[in-house]
């Protein structure tokens, strides 16, 4: 999602009313920061160790100008809904992922089966 400037306003108001209006770098020491153009959706799973992009949570980054480290801030909790990302399928995938949908699809109400949580 890009940011609008309205949503950089946000970001700068709320992390000066948390962290200050200095916020130094954690690797070089210096307080010259820019503002990410856009937020960054990242889950990681942790049963798998796989990172999933475009489905956890949605980040607004602050580069310093000095080494480039990234320090990153949930969107969510600066009061940013981030619009999900349209991602484009090849149409091979598409045509699989309709196929694997049909084939997980019960033929019929009647052959469903119900699974009962055990006590």
């Amino acid at each position: 999602m890009q940011l609008t400037e309205s949503d950089q306003e946000t970001i700068k108001q709320w992390i000066e009313s948390r962290v200050g209006a200095s916020v130094r770098c954690f690797i070089c020491g210096r307080n010259q920061w820019s503002l990410s153009s856009g937020s960054l959706v990242v889950g990681y799973d942790v049963h798998t160790g796989r990172i999933h992009y475009m489905d956890g949570i949605p980040m607004v980054g602050l580069i310093c100008n000095n080494c480039g480290h990234v320090v990153w801030f949930s969107a969510l909790m600066m009061g940013l809904q981030p619009e999900p990302a349209e991602v484009e399928l090849p149409q091979a995938e598409k045509q699989s992922a309709q196929g694997a949908l049909a084939d997980a699809s019960p033929k019929s109400p009647s052959k469903a089966k119900s699974v009962k949580p055990e006590p």
